[in-house]
């Protein structure tokens, strides 16, 4: 009975040794980031959140802007409509220039086409939980295409602005 006891005594003693080995082991464990690492991984995912957040604002800001330019362009081609005959030669000369200056503007844009779409191609092969540094680069790099391109669009807005403001007489 005594050897009994003893050999229970001592399973008792290694596995309550075994399962403080086993907690310690899970406290560090290297699968497990350190504190430092999961704060610097939540900086860097809500930077990433901030920049699409800004994405998604200058594209709306750059489809309100093609939505006015298309409003004026309706309204041009209804004004030249009405005054096809009576058009001066100077009137008709800064028309086609500025609608020169607006092709070179648009021609522009469209050698910018795809570029965001590519870009983001890049994003959906990045692993999200890996390659956080090089996202938020791509979203610098779309921010700056978008910036262009609303700065390319604001300028064909002038433009047609200032088509509209020609003295039609």
């Amino acid at each position: 009975m005594k050897k009994t006891l003893a050999v229970l005594l001592v399973l008792m003693i290694a596995l309550s040794g075994f399962s403080a080995a086993v907690s310690a082991q899970e406290i560090q464990s290297p699968d497990r980031p350190d504190p430092s690492r999961i704060a610097e991984l939540i900086t860097v995912r809500q930077q990433i959140l901030d920049l699409r957040i800004q994405v998604l604002d200058l594209q709306r800001e750059i489809l309100g802007e093609i939505k006015a330019n298309d409003n004026l362009r309706l309204v041009l081609i209804e004004r030249l409509e009405q005054n096809r005959d009576s058009l001066s030669e100077s009137t008709l000369a800064t028309l086609k220039s500025l609608h020169h200056e607006v092709r070179v503007v648009q021609k522009i844009l469209l050698d910018t086409r795809g570029d965001i779409g590519n870009l983001t191609k890049d994003l959906r092969a990045l692993n999200p939980k890996e390659d956080l540094e090089e996202m938020v680069a791509i979203y610098h790099d779309i921010l700056d295409i978008q910036s262009d391109r609303l700065e390319k669009v604001r300028a064909v807005g002038d433009l047609l602005e200032q088509m509209m403001g020609i003295d039609w007489n």
